[in-house]
């Protein structure tokens, strides 16, 4: 009888998330009359506590508590991206930023999909918010009777602002079809930024 295969797979490098929130008329007026009342830009004033305290609105205690309008969260492919599977304990395969965008490459290194947002169709008075994580950004182990590789692929998120490339995220990975589940993860906060959609093109400028 043979024995299934236990598979692990991990995405290391820089974490990306970014989230666009949209508050309703009186919730914008609420936020910046309190930012200005505290002398605060709101985008400084949504990332500090005693803002909310100031606030006094029980709805808002959090800049994650405003309505949510997207969400993109993944790897960020990068020069330190790195997928890597295990097979039966053994590394088998480690995937780059090059070999996953098939840069450089005559054939696909790993079957990838992709989906597409363009950030510039945000509403005008939308607040984003951006984290940036380094480490271990997903772990999963799972088994199959007998793992077939061609049947592994990568969602590629590509994040454009104004119809070119922001930054590009591998979202999740599906087997046969079928999601698997992030186990765990081991990841250090280096950063969050909140940024309005109206000031975002200086931000988009620096990171070009």
């Amino acid at each position: 009888m043979i024995s299934p295969d236990k598979i692990r797979l991990a995405l290391h490098g820089n974490g990306f998330l970014i989230t666009g929130y949209k508050p309703n008329a009186s919730e914008n007026e609420l936020l910046r009359n309190t930012a200005s009342q505290m002398q605060m830009t709101l985008e400084e004033a949504l990332l500090d506590p005693e803002f909310y305290t100031n606030l006094g609105y029980d709805g808002i205690r959090s800049v994650h508590d405003l309505n949510n309008e997207f969400s993109f969260t993944g790897l960020l492919l990068d020069k330190s991206a790195k997928v890597e599977l295990f097979k039966n304990g053994r590394k088998k395969k480690t995937f780059k930023t090059n070999d996953i965008l098939q840069i450089n490459t005559l054939f696909p290194s790993i079957e990838t999909s992709t989906d597409a947002f363009e950030l510039a169709l945000a509403a005008p008075d939308s607040i984003f918010f951006i984290e940036k994580t380094v480490g271990t950004i997903f772990n999963s182990t799972f088994t199959v009777p007998r793992f077939d590789y061609e049947t592994l692929s990568l969602t590629i998120d590509k994040i454009k602002y104004n119809h070119t490339d922001f930054c590009n995220l591998v979202s999740d990975i599906r087997y046969k079809g079928e999601m698997i589940s992030k186990v765990n993860t081991d990841t250090l906060v280096i950063s969050q930024q909140v940024i309005t959609a109206k000031n975002f093109e200086e931000l988009y400028q620096k990171m070009k």
